[in-house]
């Protein structure tokens, strides 16, 4: 952490770091910060799988990217919403909140693969953690029939499974 402090190291990266881990250390010495984030990443006997539960609203965006073809249609229709990610060639939702939901909805309906859904927060979150652990390839890899086949929607509810069988 020392190595990271704004004071020691000038960069903004280490105070966007410090910034975070002090939030994650506030939940979880906070008991009933922490009892929420435990029923939410599956750390509960009482948690319930993001995927089965109809309570939550599905107001965040994601896009699914191994179905991704970096059309950038997206990103014509909500600029302030998608980017293309540079190093795969795919779109991504860079900022929640910030198009409105019929301007979301229509990058959405005019996705040519339909690789842009409405999820909850918390299965936002799960998403985007296996995301980050899914080997990616490039595009232009995927449409000559490489690394494709993937389903990050069961990738998640199944890490949420695992989660919860560590309970």
């Amino acid at each position: 952490m020392k190595d990271f402090h704004p004071d020691l190291s000038g960069d903004d990266e280490s105070t966007e770091f410090c910034i975070l881990l002090n939030e994650i250390y506030e939940t979880l010495m906070d008991p009933e910060r922490r009892a929420t984030y435990d029923a939410l990443a599956g750390f509960s006997a009482n948690s319930i799988n993001p995927f089965m539960d109809t309570s939550l609203p599905a107001d965040q965006v994601f896009v699914d990217e191994f179905t991704c073809i970096g059309c950038r249609n997206c990103t014509n229709v909500c600029p302030s919403s998608f980017a293309i990610e540079e190093d795969y060639g795919r779109a991504r939702v860079m900022r929640q909140g910030v198009d409105t939901e019929d301007k979301l909805q229509e990058a959405i309906d005019t996705c040519p693969v339909s690789c842009i859904h409405w999820v909850t927060a918390s299965q936002l979150s799960l998403l985007e953690a296996s995301m980050a652990r899914m080997e990616r390839v490039a595009v232009w890899s995927l449409m000559s029939g490489g690394g494709g086949g993937r389903d990050v929607f069961n990738v998640a509810a199944a890490q949420f499974s695992l989660q919860r069988s560590y309970v």
